[in-house]
């Protein structure tokens, strides 16, 4: 099916021609006459009527427990532990109506179970908790209505599907339809089969006529996927053929608009020219709006020629609406055409047009004007206006600030709303929240100081999310005395703080204590320690329990300790401030460090201040307080006591509730009461295989793989898929035993979220070079290389951890590393990248080996990578390393020393080479003298 050739009518006629004489054969056909698939249609007329009962199509079997099966497992999923429903069947009867009795059995279906007022509240708010996670502003009951309309439909059949709505108590609607035609058109499109889209097409041409039967008028809704696909797919007769039956329920005018981008997708010149003098010399006011429409499909192409030629000889004021005039202009900044765009502009501004609507047409002009920077589309959007002699208006400011935070520049985009405020107009909340999500996007946090002090200069509107977000972004930071600030200025102006504010902070003071304790444990030298504590000064100084995290210090060693006790003090001095401080105690605190064995603690001291703030404010704590609190338990004593908290305030257990209840458990060293979380009767049924999930995850992190493999067991028979996070749990589990590739390469194929699969991928790659798995991994390479194909930088910074990790490793997986880079490049057909040589290199400099080091010094040339500084130093090191010091020498006068950083890696180098030099030169003249004494 491609748009160049035009197919012929005679197949789809064919199956429009055999469904209407179906038909007739159906309505006139006793009740047991067998109607074969090939004639037999479920999209026909009678299964729409409302008055009378629709007739059997070939994929609505008689099999009624199959079918009330299939819906009940859409629509409800019973959880294990309730009993399953039973359907009585009918006594049976020569003359059996099976669909009435299908239907019966369906209607008397217990779809919903018994929820209590405090539960359905439960669910309600946790809903709208993880539509604001997820940034969701708006309500999405027809995008939910539609995978519900797509899930019936394709397990049962769109006739049934309809069906089962109108004896669920909802009529056929135009939603009904308008989500059957959608799928009908989307299965067309992704088929392969030639048959199966002229079927899908078919039944989309049927669900129209049923629908003009039905008295329903034909909106654009329903039609547009229909014409869309015929035009993507060049079908000339099939969209005239539509035409006609949609011509007589719908604007004509409108139906120009797709002739036209029809006329351009099959690229039929003299259509296209016929029209273009018709929308020029033709001026009736009756022809107005065809001409228009033409007009607009004429802008939505590439043809400069005929765009220019059009728009030369008319009016656009007489357009109907400003946004038909935005789309000319948009078409202009996309073609480049900015003489012609200018003299628009000007005959707008002659004419006295609308200042605020011509300076919006300005703002879709200069964002539409491809590879342009965005400092000069604003420069651009500037000249104009200086031109036209007209004022910005607050609808060109917002189109620039969304085109810029699109583009992920949000500081120019904050540089907008200032000159957008100084003119006095006001930001809009919807825009604020678009902002405030890009810097979440981009991670551009630290613009919070900037954002806050716009809205406290201009007195911006805030809503509850907005002030979570902005305190969210002090955490992240983490500036949790701004946080609280920020916090108190808001009551100060009379916006009361609300518990997700609360929480932003509470899970800040847990995060942030985890990252300390990973960037410590990491930490090998007393400058790197020196180095965090100073990034992690301003978060911990309110608590003072960077005292207690400070114990990896001693694995320093003692010597370099004491050695740099006098550098460490004024270091420190940022976490002394402020607090009591004397000799007594300076020493106390250092032999803490010295001989401290215990374990890093978690900040339980700061969460427990966010729960006295939000006493003090008169806030109660929510669900997602008490799961991060009781997540966070060292103690089952405190598990009880948090949980006594909830019934206090009247707070149901929910979904994250139960899944801080396994992990808790968890750390506590209580897999067994972890396990009977998910025994549960309050757990919801579509939550179940979730919260398995998190147990799978947690009795493989806490070494009970055995169990948790069970557990997973459950969940495929029960249907479902593992969550993803469990299922890279599993994997690293599995890393630490030999033997077990095959597992891991299994769970791999349950990773559908390319990210996860990724990360689960990268983790099966190493283990397979830790184990010398050398063909699976290669494997694993070419699937990266599949999914990647289209993005080389992906794919090479993909590689370029494989063989980072390889260099970090031992020296015995050198030569693995080395059969990973004649594979990607004899069998990938890949050039390494310069890192992956570097890598090696430094690989080659930890194990010694000298003879691989300077078969990898000559890939670069191979690969056509000039050798620069870095490359130099790396082989100078692999020189000194091997012992070649003859010609690490000659490889040092290479090296430029004009760079104080390149000499001191020089120096570092000889330094930490030095006493294999001083052996290898005493080995040299002791075999000197035992020469001299034999000759």
């Amino acid at each position: 099916m491609r748009a160049s050739t035009i197919r012929k009518l005679c197949t789809l006629s064919t199956l429009f021609r055999s469904h209407s004489a179906w038909k007739a054969m159906a309505l006139a056909s006793s009740s047991s006459f067998s109607i074969s698939e090939h004639n037999a249609s479920e999209f026909n007329h009678s299964s729409m009527s409302h008055n009378r009962v629709p007739s059997r199509g070939a994929e609505d079997s008689p099999d009624d427990d199959n079918t009330s099966s299939e819906v009940s497992s859409i629509v409800y999923s019973p959880s294990p532990a309730e009993e399953p429903v039973v359907v009585k069947e009918e006594p049976v009867v020569e003359e059996v109506d099976y669909r009435k009795a299908k239907m019966e059995k369906v209607a008397d279906f217990t779809w919903c179970p018994d929820l209590s007022p405090g539960y359905l509240l439960t669910k309600r708010r946790g809903l709208a908790r993880e539509r604001k996670n997820k940034w969701i502003f708006k309500l999405s009951h027809d995008e939910r209505f539609d995978r519900l309309v797509k899930m019936c439909a394709k397990r049962l059949g769109t006739g049934t599907t309809l069906d089962v709505f109108r004896q669920l108590g909802r009529e056929t609607g135009v939603k009904e339809f308008n989500a059957l035609i959608k799928m009908s058109i989307q299965k067309a499109r992704t088929t392969n089969n030639e048959y199966i889209a002229i079927e899908e097409l078919s039944k989309a041409f049927h669900l129209l006529e049923n629908m003009k039967e039905c008295g329903f008028k034909l909106e654009e809704e329903t039609y547009q996927p229909l014409l869309r696909y015929v035009i993507d797919m060049g079908m000339v007769k099939e969209f005239q053929l539509f035409s006609d039956v949609v011509r007589a329920e719908c604007s004509v005018s409108r139906l120009g608009y797709y002739e036209m981008l029809l006329w351009i997708r099959v690229e039929d010149e003299e259509m296209i020219r016929d029209i273009c003098e018709y929308i020029t010399v033709e001026d009736g006011q009756d022809t107005a709006a065809m001409r228009e429409n033409y007009l607009l499909a004429l802008c939505e192409s590439d043809l400069k020629i005929q765009i220019t030629d059009v728009l030369k000889n008319i009016d656009i004021t007489m357009l109907s609406s400003a946004k038909s005039i935005a789309s000319v202009f948009q078409s202009l900044g996309r073609l480049q055409l900015e003489s012609l765009a200018e003299n628009l502009f000007l005959d707008l501004r002659a004419q006295d047009f609308d200042e605020d609507d011509i300076s919006g047409f300005i703002a879709d002009y200069a964002v539409s004007i491809p590879n342009l920077a965005v400092e000069d589309i604003i420069s651009k959007f500037k000249s104009l206006h200086d031109l036209l002699e007209v004022l910005h208006s607050s609808s060109s400011y917002e189109k620039l600030i969304m085109y810029c935070c699109d583009l992920g520049k949000v500081d120019v985009a904050l540089d907008l709303v200032d000159n957008m405020c100084e003119a006095g107009f006001t930001l809009s909340t919807r825009m604020l929240q678009s902002i405030l999500h890009i810097c979440e996007e981009t991670y551009e946090h630290i613009l919070v100081y900037r954002i806050y002090s716009i809205i406290q200069r201009f007195h911006l509107k805030l809503n509850g999310e907005i002030c979570r977000c902005l305190v969210n972004f002090c955490v992240r930071v983490k500036d949790f005395k701004g946080a609280y600030k920020m916090v108190d200025d808001l009551e100060k102006m009379n916006f009361k703080p609300n518990t997700a504010m609360y929480n932003a902070i509470m899970a800040g003071y847990f995060r942030e204590c985890s990252a300390l304790y990973f960037a410590l444990h990491h930490c090998y030298t007393i400058s790197q320690h020196i180095n965090v504590l100073s990034y992690y000064s301003d978060s911990y100084y309110q608590s003072g329990t960077v005292f207690h995290d400070l114990w990896p210090l001693c694995y320093c060693g003692a010597p370099t300790i004491w050695s740099s006790l006098i550098s460490v003090v004024p270091h420190l001095w940022f976490v002394f401030y402020g607090l009591w401080l004397s000799f007594s105690f300076c020493l106390a605190f250092f032999l803490r460090v010295f001989l401290s064995e215990r374990p890093l603690r978690k900040n339980i001291s700061g969460a427990l201040r966010v729960l006295k703030h939000m006493q003090d404010a008169n806030v109660n704590p929510d669900v997602q307080t008490f799961s991060y609190l009781i997540s966070n338990c060292e103690t089952e004593e405190d598990i009880i006591k948090y949980r006594e908290e909830m019934e206090q305030y009247k707070i149901p257990l929910a979904k994250p509730i139960f899944m801080a209840l396994i992990n808790s458990y968890a750390a506590c060293g209580k897999l067994d009461m972890a396990k009977q979380v998910i025994l549960d009767p309050n757990i919801p049924a579509k939550s179940l295989n979730e919260i398995k999930s998190v147990l799978v995850s947690a009795l493989a992190s806490h070494g009970q793989l055995s169990e948790a493999l069970l557990v997973y067991e459950e969940i495929n028979k029960a249907g479902y898929n593992l969550e993803p996070k469990a299922v890279i749990s599993l994997i690293e589990e599995f890393t630490k035993f030999k033997g077990e590739l095959d597992g891991m390469l299994m769970l791999l194929t349950e990773l559908s979220d390319l990210d996860y699969w990724v990360d689960g991928c990268f983790r099966v790659i190493i283990y397979c070079i830790h184990n010398k798995h050398l063909s699976s991994a290669i494997d694993l390479f070419k699937k990266l290389k599949d999914k990647f194909e289209s993005d080389e930088l992906v794919l090479e910074v993909l590689f370029d951890e494989v063989f980072a990790a390889i260099a970090t490793s031992e020296s015995s997986n050198l030569q693995i590393g080395l059969d990973l880079l004649w594979a990607v490049k004899n069998e990938l057909g890949l050039v390494p990248s310069r890192q992956c040589l570097d890598f090696l290199l430094s690989a080659c400099t930890n194990a010694g080996d000298l003879s691989n080091a300077r078969l990898i010094w000559r890939e670069y040339e191979v690969a056509g990578f000039p050798y620069n500084v870095l490359s130099y130093l790396r082989m100078y090191q692999a020189l000194l390393a091997s012992g070649d010091y003859r010609s690490a020498n000659f490889m040092l006068s290479k090296i430029p020393k004009d760079d104080s950083e390149v000499s001191a890696i020089i120096k570092a180098c000889q330094e930490t080479y030095s006493g294999l030099s001083s052996v290898a030169k005493t080995k040299t003249k002791v075999t000197k003298k035992k020469e001299k004494r034999e000759a």
